[in-house]
């Protein structure tokens, strides 16, 4: 995979090749010219982008749905889909010494599709970064549907199981959290009393509690 193949997936040729360039390159590799302040803008970007199309495509469903498919479309394992499909984890720019140290590639990716995303609308306006941005996650994601993309309401099932086996709620506590403010990291853990039964890390609190909540019931 080279540069010129991954545009041919996404669909757009950069003029400025130094931007695409930026947009894939981790802060191992250059400290100062990575694409950390690309991703700030793609990761807005995206977020109006998937709620636009939501809001057009599904308009007879309410807020809590639309959130949740929102959720599902930009949540880091997501775009790390999209990033792979466009063979964008193949030209990453990553230091040795930080993949020698096992550096999370699935997560690194995902942030860089974002700055992918936000370097196109630097270039070319918000409606090229959308029409690039849709194709790709349509190509992943084929049926946009809430049947399809919405999880399963795992913290509701875990409150039925503790409450019937322990006669307890479950509790959600905030273990760890990460990251700039615009772009927070959230570790969640899920506990009955004193035991912690599950734990996971997300973009929002809501979808580490809902992970959190899965991993419990996979426990019990």
């Amino acid at each position: 995979m080279n540069l010129d193949e991954f545009q041919a997936n996404l669909g757009y040729v950069f003029r400025d090749q130094n931007l695409l360039i930026e947009a894939i390159t981790h802060k191992s590799s250059d400290n100062k010219n990575n694409y950390e302040r690309l991703e700030f803008l793609g990761d807005a970007a995206l977020d109006l982008i998937v709620a636009e199309y939501l809001f057009a495509k599904f308009p007879a469903e309410n807020e809590g749905v639309l959130t949740e498919l929102h959720i599902a479309l930009v949540k880091e394992s997501a775009l790390a889909l999209i990033a792979s499909a466009l063979g964008l984890d193949k030209i990453l720019k990553i230091a040795s010494h930080a993949l020698k140290n096992k550096i999370k590639i699935d997560a690194v990716a995902a942030d860089s599709y974002e700055a992918v995303i936000g370097a196109l609308f630097l270039e070319a306006g918000f409606a090229a970064a959308k029409e690039a941005a849709i194709r790709a996650m349509e190509r992943v994601f084929p049926s946009v549907a809430p049947e399809n993309l919405l999880c399963h309401n795992y913290k509701a099932k875990l409150q039925e199981a503790t409450q019937a086996r322990f006669g307890e709620l479950p509790i959600y506590r905030v273990a760890r959290e990460s990251g700039a403010d615009h772009k927070k990291t959230f570790e969640i853990e899920v506990l009955v009393g004193d035991k912690r039964l599950g734990i996971a890390l997300a973009k929002s609190k809501k979808a580490a509690e809902q992970e959190a909540a899965r991993m419990a019931l996979l426990k019990l």
